[in-house]
């Protein structure tokens, strides 16, 4: 074995131990998280062994690897954390969802950022129109700032004519798009483009090596963060 099972194990515990004293794992998870943790690092010990280049003690760099296995346990856990937080945590104790947004949050939203400069100039009205789709208040702000101020206006000016079901919204797009920029593209159109978008987008968070285990649900939840953070900044 590259690491004693015994050693890997005291380990795993540091590690899960010094996120718990950060309020980053409920301490009722401990076990689960050490044991998930010390499972995943024996099914890719080979791969990690090899790795090793003895510039460090072997130790600091498992210390290295049980760290991001265990933000990987974070990520997946974390919308199940925030409801157990919301339901159960006692008000004194309320510094633990603040902690859990600083050390993991902010590290997911940098991510989804990346990822969506992926799409280049088309990004902007992917955001855009994400936004509408998801009811968040559409204003300038420093992630539009390079985008045309015509379709955020014409949507803002228009969509009080339109319902809030998801074919109206669609249908205020392909108006909005004609109008300003000439684009004649179906309702259902869009709807194909955005859900293969989001597919995508959802694709990358996820990967490489099964990093976290996004859903539409769950993605939307980080995008809404996201956007609301570049619009107070």
């Amino acid at each position: 074995m590259f690491l004693k099972y015994s050693e890997l194990l005291i380990l795993a515990q540091k590690v899960v131990d010094n996120y718990i004293r950060r309020k980053a794992i409920p301490k009722s998870y401990r076990d689960d998280i050490v044991m998930a943790i010390v499972e995943n690092f024996l099914l890719k010990e080979e791969k990690i062994a090899n790795s090793f280049q003895a510039r460090s003690k072997i130790t600091t760099y498992c210390i290295a690897i049980l760290n991001k296995m265990c933000c990987e346990q974070i990520r997946k856990s974390i919308k199940q954390w925030n409801e157990i937080c919301e339901e159960n945590i006692p008000e004194s104790n309320s510094s633990f969802n603040d902690s859990l947004k600083d050390t993991i949050i902010n590290d997911e939203i940098k991510y989804l950022d990346k990822i969506l400069k992926l799409f280049g100039e088309k990004r902007f009205k992917i955001i855009m129109v994400l936004a509408y789709l998801y009811g968040l208040k559409l204003e300038k702000n420093k992630l539009l700032d390079n985008y045309s101020d015509d379709f955020l206006n014409e949507i803002n000016t228009e969509k009080k004519k339109y319902s809030s079901n998801k074919s109206d919204k669609y249908q205020l797009i392909s108006d909005v798009l004609l109008k300003t920029e000439q684009t004649k593209l179906s309702p259902d159109a869009i709807r194909m483009r955005m859900e293969k978008n989001i597919k995508t987008i959802i694709h990358h968070l996820n990967n490489p090596f099964n990093r976290a285990s996004y859903d539409k649900e769950s993605f939307k939840y980080l995008f809404e963060i996201f956007f609301k953070k570049y619009c107070n900044n």
